[in-house]
């Protein structure tokens, strides 16, 4: 089974999400406004 990592950055104006594998290698990221 494999893991899977999730890095989130909070901010005042945007949080930042990236989703990542065992190997270290970005699978996907975005961001969301906040409100």
């Amino acid at each position: 089974m494999a893991n899977l990592m999730v890095g989130i950055d909070v901010s005042l104006r945007s949080h930042s999400v990236q989703f990542m594998n065992d190997s270290g290698d970005a699978l996907a990221s975005f961001s969301i406004p906040t409100i």
